[in-house]
């Protein structure tokens, strides 16, 4: 998989307004809602694990942490054929 830039909103507030401007702005950009989210928590830390829940299921995976890139851009890409 190629190294791709990406930007991730991890709150909520004023602030997304400007950034998703910004974006729209960028020729480069493209901006696609992927319906996923990242769980990590104390005990995941602690096992070195996090969890990928796809929100269009409800399914949950725990993954390695450091493979959470991996599998965030395999379940992207599987998501986009589908």
């Amino acid at each position: 998989m190629a190294a791709a830039p990406v930007f991730v909103d991890v709150d909520t507030g004023v602030d997304d307004a400007i950034a998703l401007i910004y974006l729209l702005a960028s020729p480069d950009a493209e901006l696609v809602g992927i319906p996923f989210r990242i769980t990590i928590g104390k005990r995941g830390v602690a096992a070195g694990t996090a969890e990928l829940t796809d929100r269009a299921t409800g399914e949950t995976e725990v993954v390695p942490l450091d493979e959470i890139a991996k599998h965030v851009g395999e379940a992207v890409a599987q998501a986009r054929t589908a």
